[in-house]
């Protein structure tokens, strides 16, 4: 009987170990492969859904860094080259909308995507769209869900080629 209490008193040990570990802040090793001004700031929120009822919106960040100036969004993408897109742009666009209206601190109008292709990573920055873009955006997008608004077609076939909705779409006809 000892024994049986000896093993689960070494379990339950392992665990705290692991759990505290896991908690602890990062070492400044771990955050090298990010700009210079942004070494060294604390991770604020990680994988957090935030909301805007203003605008009806929820959108959930990657991450957001504590900065002197206010909080900077982080958005990872894997990927099979180093590019980023509008939608990046418009995704943290909403993250910034939603993360500033909750928490009611400043979000920074320049965001990070994180592109990993294998094991190498790269930083892209980028600049968020104004708010009043992004509510035209999502009042187009509703409007083209309703139908009363009638979608453009993709300027090149090759982003059709990816979209789930192309068979409704059927861009070829529409050329």
């Amino acid at each position: 009987m000892g024994y049986l209490v000896a093993i689960m008193f070494t379990a339950v040990a392992l665990v705290f170990a692991a759990r505290r570990a896991c908690s602890r802040p990062r070492s400044g090793s771990d955050d090298a492969w990010l700009p210079a001004d942004m070494r060294g700031a604390p991770i604020a929120y990680a994988e957090k859904t935030f909301r805007s009822t203003r605008h009806r919106l929820v959108s959930r960040l990657d991450r957001a860094y504590r900065l002197a100036t206010g909080y900077r969004l982080v958005e990872f993408k894997t990927r099979r080259r180093h590019v980023t897109y509008d939608s990046d742009v418009i995704e943290l666009s909403a993250q910034r909308i939603a993360l500033a209206e909750e928490t009611g601190q400043p979000v920074d109008e320049r965001a990070l995507v994180v592109s990993q292709v294998g094991t190498e990573r790269q930083v892209h920055y980028v600049r968020l769209s104004p708010e009043a873009e992004v509510v035209k955006l999502m009042r187009r997008r509703q409007g083209i869900l309703d139908g009363t608004i009638e979608p453009d077609y993709a300027a090149r076939r090759g982003i059709c080629k990816n979209c789930e909705f192309v068979r409704e779409c059927r861009p070829d006809q529409h050329r």
